[in-house]
């Protein structure tokens, strides 16, 4: 546990775990998975056809990480974050052009939006691979 940032860290073995355990459920490629993380460089590339990096702009993003009573330091390192794009800028080193998916997520119209993007394009996905 981070107390700074009032965050858990997973450190090099619990990666180990969580790679081995996945690897034994996402190596079966017949099926689709979705997988939900705040990091993407920790898995293979193998193991997905998109990766979606949720944007928000600062102001809203300030607003969201307030309301949940995250500390001063913590809504600055993610609006830092935000602001230099650190995420999506992983994504695209750790995946092929194409994989990866940048979706505006400032307002409940954007969620929706992202939703009925991603559920077609599962449908597609399994349209393709089934």
């Amino acid at each position: 546990m981070d107390e700074e940032f009032d965050t858990f860290v997973m450190n090099e073995e619990g990666e180990d775990r969580l790679l081995d355990s996945l690897e034994a459920t996402l190596g079966d490629t017949s099926m689709g998975f979705i997988l939900d993380h705040h990091t993407c460089d920790l898995f293979p590339k193998r193991w997905f056809d998109l990766v979606v990096v949720l944007r928000s702009s600062t102001e809203e993003m300030f607003d969201r990480l307030n309301s949940r009573g995250y500390s001063e330091k913590k809504v600055g390192e993610n609006l830092e974050c935000e602001i230099m794009g650190i995420c999506l800028e992983e994504a695209r080193e750790s995946y092929d052009e194409g994989v990866v998916q940048e979706l505006k997520s400032d307002c409940v119209e954007d969620m929706d939006n992202n939703c009925e993007r991603i559920v077609q394009w599962i449908g597609n996905w399994i349209k393709d691979n089934r």
